[in-house]
């Protein structure tokens, strides 16, 4: 990776696990290094901490680009467009991402563009997304596949077409360092801060 790659470049991570020093905060912290060494600006933010509620389906981000509700997820949504990357990490609990997760997920439909195609997306400067997910089970990487699927194709739908991301499987927070698919993430977060 050259030197100061990418000075100038921002990158926001949301971390969507309970657990402070889990699996998913050490991988971050991993990839926050990473991409810091490249240059990077990183931030990370916890899912668990933001207190957000879900989505009302007011529809008024649909003239604003804003969200009604007042309890800190505008913010969030500035600092999601002042980024070029983003990383989201996930544990898997019961075949699925964690609830707030999936109330982060909802509360960005600002950053979709309308329907019938009057609206472009409002992604701001944001060209590039990052998916992790992690499980305990070892065969979660076939098992789960559909999770990260479906955010896949959220963010495409979005405009954000360098939407990349895996499973980590039999993830332990004291082994998950060691194991080959987290080797092979950093390997899917080097390919995107390098391109």
């Amino acid at each position: 990776m050259s030197e100061g790659l990418g000075r100038g470049m921002r990158m926001t991570l949301f971390n969507g696990s309970p657990r402070k020093d889990g699996s998913d905060a050490r991988i971050l912290a991993e990839a926050a290094r990473i991409a810091e060494g490249a240059g990077f600006e990183c931030e990370t933010i916890d899912l668990y901490s933001l207190g957000i509620s879900g989505c009302r389906a007011c529809m008024s981000c649909k003239a604003t680009g804003r969200c009604a509700m007042e309890d800190g997820m505008n913010g969030v949504l500035e600092k999601i467009r002042s980024s070029d990357i983003i990383v989201i990490a996930s544990p898997i609990y019961f075949g699925a991402e964690t609830g707030p997760v999936k109330v982060f997920m909802d509360r960005l439909y600002p950053m979709a563009g309308a329907k019938d195609g009057s609206k472009a997306p409002g992604v701001g400067k944001l060209r590039k997304v990052n998916l992790l997910f992690t499980c305990g089970a070892p065969g979660g990487a076939m098992t789960y596949a559909s999770v990260l699927s479906r955010y896949v194709a959220s963010f495409k739908m979005m405009g954000v077409e360098d939407t990349e991301g895996c499973i980590v499987p039999g993830a332990d927070p004291e082994s998950v360092m060691d194991s080959d698919y987290t080797a092979g993430y950093f390997d899917i977060l080097r390919y995107q801060l390098e391109g």
